[in-house]
């Protein structure tokens, strides 16, 4: 639904007066992580159906590079039934809803996004 661009932009918006960055890549994920020098990769579980995906993941990208660990971490009971598929779901019927879900930024976009879908039609 948001392009590249955008979503970089909401991060960047969440995460000003941080150290974090945000950076764009293609390829394999431990190949990025291994230019960039990092030893870990941090991983979000929201629900039990996630696991078997990550599992996975996590055993091939071990597999291609040892060196680099995955650490999993779980979020708070508001936020792990939640998925983007949802989020737009929701907001489509009733963009305020998804407000307590989601940065006011995203919050904000997907009202401009769903607003000008039913423009056009």
């Amino acid at each position: 639904m948001f392009s590249v661009e955008e979503r970089c932009h909401f991060i960047r918006q969440q995460i000003a007066g941080s150290n974090a960055s945000v950076e764009t890549f293609e390829g394999l994920v431990v190949d990025f992580a291994r230019s960039k020098n990092a030893i870990a990769l941090i991983r979000g579980l929201r629900a039990v159906s996630d696991f078997e995906y990550e599992f996975q993941m996590t055993q091939m990208n071990r597999d291609l590079d040892p060196g680099i660990e995955t650490i999993f971490l779980m979020p708070t009971a508001r936020y792990f039934f939640t998925s983007s598929t949802l989020m737009k779901q929701v907001s489509q019927f009733d963009p305020g809803r998804v407000d307590k879900f989601v940065p006011p930024v995203v919050a904000d976009a997907l009202k401009r996004k769903f607003a000008q879908a039913s423009q056009a039609e």
